[in-house]
């Protein structure tokens, strides 16, 4: 099974408040951009977080975010058996929509993307042009 697959039914991601929390917080204190990828479990329609892997922005462009590699090895390590990597997790210093340079990128890693805004702590979640519910729970 392909990820588009397993994706294409999600209508709900689960988010603990403490994971949305802190990268939100992680956000709001810097002026470039944050990234992170959310490590959780897939349901035939419901995603729920359990970790987030904040990992550092390697890129020469305040706009832009690229995670080191070295956040992907992390995140594979913290990773329990029946998790996965389910989703990318960035801000941007607007409105929490998809930019152009975001569907390139769902077409190379095709999982919910959440994007924040730096700005306000506004956050939505996505499967390509599809907005996703986000839940926040304890």
């Amino acid at each position: 099974m392909s990820y588009k697959d397993l994706y294409k039914n999600i209508k709900l991601i689960y988010i603990p408040s403490k994971i949305m929390n802190k990268f939100i917080e992680t956000t709001i204190s810097t002026e470039i951009e944050v990234g992170g990828l959310l490590i959780g479990t897939i349901s035939t329609e419901i995603i729920e977080v359990k970790n987030l892997i904040i990992g550092e922005n390697i890129s020469d462009n305040l706009y832009k975010f690229e995670l080191d590699h070295m956040t992907m090895g992390k995140a594979i390590n913290e990773m329990k058996d029946n998790e996965d990597i389910v989703g990318i997790i960035h801000s941007h210093p607007a409105p929490p929509f998809p930019s152009t340079i975001d569907k390139n990128g769902m077409n190379l890693w095709p999982v919910i993307w959440v994007i924040v805004d730096s700005n306000t702590g506004e956050y939505k979640a996505w499967y390509f042009d599809n907005e996703i519910n986000i839940i926040l729970g304890i």
